[in-house]
């Protein structure tokens, strides 16, 4: 019999917790879903199906964000019947190589320090990885107030 089922947007064990995707963007680690059956601790259930999906250096989280949860649902629509019948039976996740991330480990990336030295890339990631749609979460302090950032990003030189 089927139990409860967990759709995560990440390719299990690696980004169990929260915003799989931001930290994908940040650390550059496998982007992908994951059906699972619920277990006592997050995100660590046997898995049904699980598909990687490519992360594109255009990407800002938003545009991953949607992606993801269009590929969860294709692979939630594709395996549901064995799931549900008991045909398809879920493997024990390896923890080993995989990780969690809490709620608020993002809160700290939000602060771009004009002090601090980044890469290029360091940066583009922090700000493609903090920007959702029409908002960012990304900022610097200048004359005491806070300042947000958003990027855009396109293979196109205009928008």
């Amino acid at each position: 019999s089927a139990s409860s089922v967990n759709f995560h947007p990440a390719y299990l064990p690696i980004n169990r917790g929260w915003y799989p995707h931001v930290h994908s963007i940040l650390d550059g680690s496998v982007c992908g879903v994951s059906i699972h059956k619920i277990d006592e601790n997050a995100d660590t259930g046997p898995i049904w199906a699980q598909e990687k999906v490519e992360l594109l250096p255009t990407d800002t989280a938003k545009d991953i964000y949607v992606r993801l949860q269009k590929r969860i649902f294709e692979v939630f629509s594709k395996n549901w019947d064995s799931i549900k019948n008991g045909s398809l039976n879920p493997t024990p996740q390896n923890l080993t190589g995989g990780n969690y991330h809490k709620k608020n480990e993002i809160e700290a990336l939000d602060h771009i320090d004009l002090e601090k030295t980044y890469t290029g890339e360091e940066l583009i990631n922090i700000l493609r990885a903090r920007s959702f749609g029409d908002r960012g979460f990304a900022y610097f302090t200048k004359a005491n107030k806070k300042i947000f950032l958003k990027l855009e990003l396109s293979e196109e030189s205009r928008f």
